[in-house]
This record gives C-alpha cells, sequence and structure tokens, in this order.
C-alpha cells in the first residue's frame, strides 16, 4: 500500500468512527426525550475524580480544581430526588454527551433550588439533569460523512 492509501484507508476510519458516535448519541438523545421526569433539589458540589474525556461533558462540572497526570479534580454539581421511596443522587447533566457550552445551564443553580431531572423508567439511578440538543449529534454525522465523501471523491 502507498502512502496515500494508508491515508486514505486511517481517514475512512476515522470518518465512519465519527458517523457511529453520532448515531449512537442521537439515538440517545431521542429516545431519553420520553423518560419520565421528577423533581430533584439541588445538593452541595462534592470534589470527583474525572478519569476520563468524556467525564468532563456527562457529569455536571462547575469547575476544575486540580489535576495529576491520570485524574482531573473538580467540582461536580448533585442533585437529590426520590422515587418510590428510595432516594437517589445524579450528577450526570445531559441525556448525551454534548459540546461544553450546555455548562451555562447549570451555573445559576444554589444549593437548595429545585430543578426537574429526567430518569431511566426501569432504572431510577440513572437521571440527568438537562435533555440534549440533537444538533451536536448530527453535526457530528454530517462531519463524519463530508469527511468519508472527501476520501472517496478523490
Amino acid at each position: 500500500m502507498t502512502t496515500g492509501e494508508v491515508m486514505n484507508l486511517a481517514l475512512a476510519i476515522l470518518a465512519l468512527l465519527i458517523i457511529f458516535e453520532g448515531v449512537i448519541n442521537l439515538y440517545r438523545v431521542l429516545i431519553r426525550r420520553h423518560w419520565p421526569s421528577t423533581v430533584a433539589v439541588i445538593a452541595r458540589a462534592i470534589p470527583t475524580e474525572l478519569a476520563t474525556f468524556s467525564d468532563w461533558f456527562d457529569q455536571a462540572v462547575l469547575g476544575r480544581s486540580r489535576s495529576d497526570e491520570s485524574h482531573a479534580r473538580a467540582q461536580v454539581l448533585c442533585y437529590v430526588y426520590a422515587l418510590e421511596g428510595f432516594k437517589y443522587v445524579g450528577t450526570r447533566l445531559h441525556a448525551a454527551p454534548t459540546w461544553p457550552l450546555a455548562r451555562n445551564r447549570i451555573s445559576g443553580l444554589d444549593e437548595g433550588e429545585k430543578v426537574r431531572v429526567f430518569h431511566h423508567p426501569k432504572y431510577p439511578h440513572i437521571a440527568f439533569l438537562a435533555q440534549s440538543y440533537a444538533w451536536p449529534a448530527l453535526l457530528r454525522l454530517a462531519v463524519g460523512a463530508a469527511l468519508f465523501l472527501l476520501v472517496f471523491m478523490r
């Protein structure tokens, strides 16, 4: 294989991965729009280790406090909600990973404030604070498709 063929193969694989991620996130966003909701109370922010890059997008991160080589510590917003006599604590911000621009949704929330959270119908310990927009997933699909077409239109 030539260098150009290897580069085209790598770009095609990258494009397919981006498309796959877009499809998965779009599915998550659309299916979770039908989850039931309940009232939760904002609890205090807790210091939490964020081990993966996706944790920054999944958790309700208020701010980074310190980091070392493998993990970052951040202040994560917690909310408490009760269902069928059980109390749950959630930290997830969105239905699906999104861009960091959505952080402004939690910046004005204070401890003790009541908010609506959406929870899984069968597994109530899985919940999130805000519905995700579909456009980031659609953007990923479009970028992946454009990259894939770019590779094969040469």
